[in-house]
């Protein structure tokens, strides 16, 4: 079985956002379980994090931040400048800013 290599949760509940080798998978969290929302052909993603609101999540990819619309499940940019892998990640209270090391 596929192990995950990242996990977050999504500040209200809703969703878990789980990293493969291979893919990023987004699940619905219900009470018999967790249901298949969608997946992202994005490898070696190491840090996953939701915004404080909800509505974006940031999947660190080595030296790139990929940022996804967590209401349509879409990809929005590709960050990009850092010149060592991403080891931390953070949104202000107000998901304004983010920030990466």
């Amino acid at each position: 079985a596929d192990m995950p290599m990242a996990v977050a949760l999504h500040p209200f509940g809703f969703f878990v956002a789980l990293a493969f080798a291979e893919k990023l998978r987004i699940f619905y969290i219900l009470a018999k379980g967790l249901r298949p929302v969608t997946e992202f052909s994005v490898r070696a993603v190491k840090l996953l994090k939701f915004s404080d609101g909800g509505h974006l999540l940031a999947a660190a990819q080595g030296r790139f931040v990929h940022l996804f619309n967590a209401a349509t499940f879409r990809k929005s940019v590709t960050l990009q400048g850092h010149n060592h892998s991403i080891v931390a990640m953070c949104f202000n209270p107000e998901d304004t800013c983010m920030w990466t090391c």
